[in-house]
């Protein structure tokens, strides 16, 4: 139970039917965490916030973020699509691999810095930057950006 809910009376309690239920530490945080992000902290939260367990997932739906997703979805947004026909060479696939993993293991353990509160991204996000230039992230960066620009030109653009 603990890994799931936390600690009994604290992050849940049982209801009527004898099963358990958020209080509002979880439900509604004083700090303003989400439900999810408030699950993360408490307990030994296992991702995403959508579990096998029916009764599981009724409880962690927050009816406002579940709107907010289906309302962004529900239009096709091509203004941010990496064009089909823009691809890396040979080249630029080795160096991309060369660097990627660093960069994406850097950057998921400082956006959850961010997001739980370890890191402060007003103080520490020109540190972030420089790690992530430390790791190559220009050179990733480089190579899509040449990829663009051969696409770019073969559509005359």
């Amino acid at each position: 139970m603990i890994a799931n809910y936390g600690k009994e009376d604290l992050t849940y309690v049982y209801n009527d039917e004898g099963k358990p239920v958020w209080t509002d530490l979880i439900k509604n945080n004083p700090d303003g965490l989400s439900i999810n992000n408030s699950i993360a902290y408490y307990c030994q939260f296992n991702g995403g916030g959508y579990y096998v367990d029916e009764w599981k997932t009724e409880q962690n739906q927050d009816p406002e973020l579940l709107q907010a997703i289906l309302d962004a979805h529900s239009e096709e947004r091509t203004d941010n699509a990496w064009p089909s026909g823009a691809n890396l060479s040979v080249a630029e696939l080795e160096t991309e691999s060369l660097y990627a993993t660093d960069v994406e293991t850097a950057v998921n353990e400082w956006v959850l810095g961010f997001l739980v509160g370890n890191k402060d991204i007003e103080t520490q996000w020109d540190e972030y930057l420089g790690v992530l230039n430390s790791l190559g992230v220009q050179e990733i960066i480089a190579c899509h950006q040449a990829a663009l620009d051969r696409y770019y030109e073969s559509i005359g653009e």
